[in-house]
């Protein structure tokens, strides 16, 4: 259990990294939140908040790891 914990939270930094939600340099992980006038960005990135996402049809498997990263983990 404690290998699939490691392997998720692996699989999803690295996708946040891709995505440049997050930033490693020498293991240590930063970023940047802003929220100003109602918009959220991450890393200079704008997010959008969860009652300005229209629902997906048919959302794939990787849809709930994108909106959590995109709402901060809600």
């Amino acid at each position: 259990m404690e290998d699939l914990a490691r392997n998720l939270l692996d699989s999803q930094l690295t996708q946040w990294k891709d995505e440049k939600y997050i930033n490693e340099d020498k293991g240590q992980i930063s970023t940047q939140l802003n929220y100003k006038n109602g918009n959220l960005s991450i890393n200079n990135k704008k997010v959008g908040l969860p009652w300005e996402e229209q629902e997906d049809p048919a959302p794939d498997a990787s849809a709930p790891a994108a909106k959590a990263a995109a709402s901060g983990g809600k």
